[in-house]
């Protein structure tokens, strides 16, 4: 038999988490089988398991390819905007990834909604809370220095206040995309949104410390 060639084992790579994409996405991870991928995917099973240990492996895979540009969380970091100005500019890069990457989507769907909290899953559980903590130290890093700066007061609760702002743009995004809005629309509507809770940062007391 004929030695693949690294673009036809890439193609099969491919054909493969898009697979477990669409099957993790069906049955949940927990009750999704190699099998079941292998099927989806139009391969044998022995040829996802020439790529892929066991499931687990997979979905890392799956995972890593969706956001390999991980770099994209650094995205709003130029030297020449305040700390403020840079958090408003990564929440927008990140919503426009979002609602643009049907990859990305449906892995984070996946993530929060389809990986259930079982011994057996517990590789992608810790990949979603390194994701988590990332983005919480680099959010809560800008909190803090747009207090230090002035931009934010002084007695501002910078946990309470990254509490707020993710729970309103988790809630605000949420609505939005149950309405399937085109991604420029989306951004429109998300954008005053956002505006308006980083004034309630500035402005209400209930965010300040007690």
């Amino acid at each position: 038999m004929a030695r693949k060639t690294p673009e036809e084992s890439q193609k099969t790579r491919d054909a493969i988490l898009d697979a477990a994409e669409v099957v993790f996405l069906n049955k949940g991870v927990s009750n999704a089988s190699m099998a079941d991928i292998a099927e989806q995917a139009g391969v044998s099973r022995g040829a996802i398991y020439g790529h892929y240990k066991n499931k687990m492996e997979l979905g890392l895979a799956m995972c890593q390819r969706a956001f390999e540009a991980e770099d994209c969380w650094k995205e709003g970091n130029a030297a020449n905007i305040s700390p403020l100005e840079r958090l408003r500019s990564q929440h927008l890069f990140h919503m426009k990834q979002y609602c643009e990457s049907d990859m990305q989507r449906r892995v984070l769907e996946i993530l929060y909604t389809r990986c259930e909290r079982t011994p057996e899953n517990d590789e992608l559980i810790r990949l979603k809370e390194r994701f988590e903590k990332e983005c919480e130290d680099d959010h809560m890093l800008l909190l803090n220095e747009a207090i230090s700066c002035g931009e934010l007061p002084p007695d501002l609760d910078a946990g309470l206040a990254f509490a707020f702002l993710n729970t309103m743009l988790c809630g605000q995004c949420s609505l939005l995309m149950c309405k399937e809005m085109p991604p420029e629309e989306f951004m429109d509507a998300l954008e005053p949104f956002l505006d308006a809770s980083l004034d309630a940062m500035r402005y209400s007391p209930a965010l300040r410390r007690r």
